[in-house]
């Protein structure tokens, strides 16, 4: 027959590597291999509902902040605990003290 013949066999060491081989052989979409890709990286940062836990304030925020760019294509479970930690930002910052450098002239 006239189709070319495409690989079955891929050797990988995660999901992102697996993603480029099956798009180079067209087995999926680029579009497919960049969600996988967005995926593993959802995937790599830290917990957010964990980060609440421990009112890690800074981390809290940027873990929304990245996550928020791809969470519509997360999971259940991703998109809930997504929501749960936004839920518990206020809380979080309501928890950190506010400290600034007093104005000039008021410390001796």
């Amino acid at each position: 027959s006239g189709a070319s013949q495409r690989h079955r066999f891929f050797y990988f060491e995660d999901y992102e590597s697996l993603a480029e081989q099956l798009a180079a052989s067209s087995w999926i979409l680029q579009s497919q291999c960049e969600a996988i890709k967005r995926a593993a990286r959802r995937d790599k940062r830290p917990e957010l509902l964990g980060l609440a836990q421990t009112c890690d304030l800074r981390a809290l925020r940027t873990g929304i902040s990245e996550l928020s760019e791809s969470i519509d294509e997360g999971d259940e479970v991703e998109v809930d605990n997504f929501q749960k930690a936004g839920g518990l930002l206020p809380d979080v910052v309501a928890a950190h003290v506010r400290m600034a450098v007093p104005p000039a002239g008021t410390t001796t």
